[in-house]
């Protein structure tokens, strides 16, 4: 983690959980991390088309995007070539259980490049399952400069998640590679903890 804010993010995340399993979403108290909340979305898992879609999102966001993001799903922002990997990244963090980070890129409508670090938190809503999520799409220091910018076609140039052995282990490999490998080859491994019997 880069950008303060994410690591910011990330700790009110890690404090108000219990144990490996995802907070709920009520465990959040906003007045914590008030500074950040421009930047801040929540997603939900829709129950018909199970796509992640934005519940809440933060006026910076909604300002980058041109457009109120509320209801509209998340991969729809992103660039064509990403949507399916976003679609899966989303469903891998559920399943798991395990914080997402990333960095993304996006351009404006003078053709320039700009940088943000994207962090997604799984939390659960009133239940075992994960379907809400907890994301912070921080930008780099000269995009927060650039008043008034828009932001078009988001693009995902890197993934690594954050294990609850706490090991990093890539998510994204090389575009020519694709996310699919890696994410199948990663779920073909599980952890089970437990002990020997005697």
């Amino acid at each position: 983690m880069r950008h303060e804010a994410t690591k910011a993010l990330f700790a009110h995340w890690n404090e108000v959980r219990r144990g490996p399993a995802a907070p709920d979403r009520n465990d959040l108290d906003p007045a914590l991390i008030g500074p950040l909340l421009q930047d801040v979305f929540i997603l939900g898992l829709d129950p018909v088309s199970q796509g992640w879609c934005y519940r809440v999102a933060g006026t910076r966001l909604t300002s980058f995007a041109r457009r109120e993001l509320r209801g509209e799903t998340f991969d729809h922002w992103w660039r064509a070539l990403d949507r399916h990997d976003i679609r899966r990244l989303l469903s891998g963090i559920a399943e798991d259980s395990a914080p997402g980070l990333g960095g993304a890129s996006g351009t404006a409508p003078d053709l320039s490049v700009h940088d943000f670090e994207l962090v997604l938190l799984p939390l659960r809503n009133g239940g075992k399952a994960v379907t809400r999520m907890l994301g912070g799409l921080f930008p780099s220091a000269l995009t927060i400069r650039r008043i008034g910018l828009a932001v078009d076609d988001l693009r995902l140039t890197s993934v690594r998640t954050l294990l609850r052995q706490r090991q990093d282990a890539p998510y994204l490999l090389p575009r020519e590679s694709g996310l699919d490998a890696i994410l199948d080859r990663r779920r073909a491994f599980r952890v089970i903890e437990g002990g020997v019997k005697h």
